[in-house]
């Protein structure tokens, strides 16, 4: 496809994003939803400009499915402490993995460093698909 063909077409889908969001609507569920697109429509169609996006989020599902397969057969946490510390804890693995780090290494290397008074190994930055 020629390229001012694309550009042109993306401006027609983010116009017409634009339009939906800005119309008057009298039902609530299209209210609610014109709502969430002014918030986020900046954002949405990232993909489209920078081909290191990709247009869906399969590796996000597939990334949260441990925890939820967790919380399902566990029944959940049984307090709201409880959740974010698994949260934060699955966080933790899913970036150390990630970014190819032996997770029982580290865990291990930042509790002996913590018990000596040392500062703890840092994990490395997150690049911002941006």
């Amino acid at each position: 496809m020629n390229t001012a063909v694309y550009l042109r077409r993306v401006v027609e889908i983010k116009q017409w994003l634009f339009d939906f969001m800005t119309y008057p609507y009298e039902n609530k569920n299209l209210k609610r939803l014109s709502k969430r697109f002014s918030k986020f429509w900046l954002d949405m169609f990232t993909f489209l400009q920078d081909p290191t996006v990709p247009w869906h989020n399969n590796l996000a599902e597939r990334m949260i499915r441990p925890n939820v397969i967790y919380r399902n057969r566990s029944f959940g946490n049984r307090s709201s402490r409880a959740a974010e510390a698994h949260a934060t804890h699955m966080s933790l693995i899913q970036t150390l993995t990630l970014q190819k780090q032996n997770v029982n290494e580290f865990l291990r290397t930042t509790f002996l460093a913590h018990r000596q008074g040392d500062d703890a190994p840092r994990l490395l930055p997150i690049l911002s698909a941006r």
